[in-house]
């Protein structure tokens, strides 16, 4: 079956980050009891500085989504992998959530090249991705999610505003 990226929409709960549903809680990728989200990010390396507070802010929402009850009435069971702030591991890492852990949804990525790694994975292995920094813009995958706000979101505030408090020449 071909998912369009119309049905994955309809298949996501967007809660911060989002997490897989409807069309893929009938999938293969999900354990009987329990939805598996994946979890790529910098728990050590260079960036991690960025990294753990997202970690720590994906453990949330995982805990909060099942205290709530989860996701169409199932568990979330979150998948951590520590990607080294190594594009070559996100990738590596990528695949292995989507075929040995078989992730419903994989969310994370720090930097644009860490996306561009992650996405010919997902690409090959059909699965949601959600890339949820700021980023420069023109990304359009069917399953690929771009959350943060692009240069043109951010300054079309910052240039108003710094004009009429700087005047029109800075």
């Amino acid at each position: 079956m071909q998912i369009t990226r119309r049905d994955a929409v309809r298949g996501v709960v967007a809660t911060g980050f989002g997490v897989a549903t409807s069309t893929l809680v009938g999938s293969s990728a999900i354990a009987a009891d329990e939805i598996a989200v994946g979890s790529i990010l910098d728990a050590t390396g260079p960036i991690n500085i960025y990294g753990l507070p997202m970690i720590d802010a994906t453990k949330f929402a995982v805990e909060s989504l099942n205290e709530a009850g989860g996701v169409l009435g199932r568990k979330l069971r979150l998948i951590e992998a520590d990607c080294q702030s190594n594009n070559q591991i996100y990738a590596q890492s990528a695949l292995k959530l989507i075929l040995d852990d078989k992730v419903a949804v994989m969310m994370g990525g720090i930097t644009s090249a860490s996306r561009e790694a992650v996405r010919p994975v997902v690409g090959k292995y059909p699965t949601v991705y959600f890339y949820n920094e700021q980023y420069e813009g023109g990304v359009c995958d069917k399953l690929v999610f771009c959350t943060g706000v692009t240069p043109a979101q951010q300054l079309g505030v910052l240039v108003p505003w710094a004009t009429k408090q700087h005047g029109t020449k800075l």
